[in-house]
């Protein structure tokens, strides 16, 4: 994404005086684009740390930057229980 982008889109109303709200769901590694970078984020909590990177790479943006809530909701599904990974690993193998 490139600097100054989310202010652009996300901060249009004049009654919003600039402040705005970036919400994300994030659904798990696989379900998101691989960047320009190459390396897609490993969860939630490095997508919202780049997100922020994003708005404070210059001066105008960190200004910008303190206007903009940057909010990432993981919504992916949690990990199996050692019981669970063992029961679906169970039915793979025809147990």
């Amino acid at each position: 994404m490139r600097s100054g982008a989310l202010p652009a889109f996300y901060t249009r109303d004049p009654g919003a005086g600039g402040y705005g709200i970036y919400l994300v769901f994030w659904f798990g590694r696989d379900h998101c684009q691989t960047p320009e970078s190459g390396r897609r984020p490993q969860d939630a909590a490095e997508l919202a740390e780049r997100l922020r990177e994003t708005l404070s790479r210059d001066e105008a943006s960190r200004e910008e930057a303190r206007k903009i809530s940057i909010c990432v909701v993981d919504v992916s599904p949690p990990p199996p229980s050692g019981a669970e990974a063992h029961g679906k690993e169970a039915e793979r193998n025809g147990a």
